[in-house]
């Protein structure tokens, strides 16, 4: 499985993303960077369903 987005992104509390909406809108916008990072392949070994994840 491959990830599509940096490790830091995938737990809340070590993203360092906020995003404040005081309203409706239909624009949106979060930028990731992966900053050096690679993405990684991780390997999954016997029955594992990789959505469950």
């Amino acid at each position: 499985m491959r990830h599509l987005i940096p490790d830091r992104y995938a737990v809340f509390s070590t993203s360092n993303l906020t995003v404040t909406i005081e309203g409706p809108t239909d624009e949106l916008l979060i930028e990731l960077s992966w900053e050096g990072e690679r993405p990684e392949v991780m390997t999954l070994e016997g029955d594992v369903d990789p959505s469950a994840m």
